[in-house]
């Protein structure tokens, strides 16, 4: 097992970045233990393989192994445990974004500490309990143990491409939606008298660290917005306050994975909503990869129109004061797609996706789409029909 269960510690690399990674790995007891260590360093195939290459010099203790994760699969998490589960690796040290899922699911199969150096911030995945691998077709969200350490390395963060800061926006939008769906499952409850599945319950504390996650960046870009107004200079233009919405962007990050990882058993029912469901099914239909936080924010868009169109008694639609015009100014400003054609994704994926992911949905917890197919007045039925009139009148398709 890991030597103990401890909240992720951020740690801010400030002078050698090496150095103070292998300070860190030092401190292991297992490393202590093993005259030659080796640590594994997983990396994408490009930039982040490239960085690794540039930065990582092979003059410690310790020999370091490159994994490269072409794709988050769970053969890719195989040959990770085969690797990792040797005696003399006393880690795993992760570089990039999504796909290093895999690693932090094989470091938590062989039972040994993930650290996370995050190259970009497009997702709120830092710090998450969570690994979503992909296996065939199907998408599975596996709980995991949180990383160790999350590293804050300005240099490569201040180096993330604006849009990366846009789908991290598109992917905190649906935290409101999240935490009012968490509600909903307790409001049936009482409604109905029957207990609904899942054991974890609504927790007021973790719901507002993700729902403030997401205003503390709306904040920064209504600033942004404001310089726009001002001189025409766009948001990937808005040097003098990058700075700032980086270290938002990171601690809004780190702070919705610690809120999932806060909760017993982990879950990320703070933080993944409808839109994220939609999003997961937009990723199964789709025939190219997309990047998952602007996935989540055109849904967004799609779910929060729901709402608005149909709240009621129990389907507020402003959950946590967070409403639709909430959400899509800031996605407009910072050039995040805002429809299925800026997406890149045709109407019919599109269609079939809302429809995959109300089944999907059938899985989960209680959630809007289980609202409106047996609690709304009339019961709604989810099929392509409703999906292309739903789509269509969000402005979507």
């Amino acid at each position: 097992m890991l030597e103990e269960e401890v909240e992720t510690k951020v740690v801010e690399i400030k002078e050698d970045l090496q150095k103070e990674i292998i300070g860190l790995f030092d401190q292991l007891d297992l490393a202590k233990s093993i005259s030659s260590p080796t640590i594994v360093v997983a990396t994408g195939p490009t930039e982040t393989k490239k960085f690794y290459e540039e930065v990582w010099k092979p003059d410690t203790k310790y020999k370091f192994e490159h994994f490269i994760v072409e794709r988050a699969d769970s053969s890719t998490v195989n040959r990770l445990v085969e690797i990792c589960q040797k005696d003399d690796v006393v880690g795993i040290l992760g570089i990039g974004g999504g796909k290093i899922d895999a690693a932090k699911y094989a470091a938590h199969i062989v039972h040994k500490s993930f650290f996370d150096l995050p190259t970009n911030l497009s997702s709120d995945w830092l710090a998450s309990p969570k690994s979503v691998v992909k296996d065939g077709a199907e998408f599975f969200s596996i709980n995991t143990t949180p990383p160790k350490i999350v590293f804050k390395y300005k240099p490569i963060l201040l180096r993330c491409p604006p849009r990366h800061i846009a789908a991290l926006y598109g992917d905190l939008s649906d935290k409101p939606n999240a935490c009012a769906d968490w509600l909903l499952r307790v409001f049936m409850e009482y409604k109905t008298g029957e207990k609904l599945k899942d054991e974890v319950y609504f927790d007021e504390v973790a719901s507002t660290i993700c729902v403030n996650a997401l205003k503390d960046v709306s904040n920064v870009v209504k600033k942004m917005q404001k310089i726009y107004d001002e001189t025409q200079i766009i948001f990937s233009h808005a040097h003098t306050l990058w700075p700032e919405i980086i270290d938002v962007a990171f601690n809004s990050a780190v702070t919705v994975g610690k809120a999932m990882s806060s909760l017993t058993p982990y879950s990320s029912r703070p933080a993944s909503g409808p839109a994220h469901l939609c999003a997961h099914a937009l990723d199964a239909k789709a025939p190219r990869p997309l990047i998952h936080g602007e996935g989540v924010g055109v849904m967004s868009i799609f779910t929060y129109n729901l709402r608005k169109k149909y709240a009621d008694d129990y389907l507020v639609e402003k959950p946590f004061g967070v409403g639709l015009e909430d959400i899509v100014l800031p996605l407009r400003y910072m050039r995040a797609p805002t429809d299925a054609k800026e997406l890149g994704v045709d109407d019919i994926t599109m269609i079939d996706s809302v429809v995959y992911a109300a089944e999907l949905g059938e899985k989960r917890w209680f959630n809007t789409f289980s609202y409106l197919k047996e609690f709304h007045k009339p019961p709604l039925i989810i099929d392509r029909r409703f999906a292309k009139d739903e789509l269509k009148e969000a402005g979507l398709i």
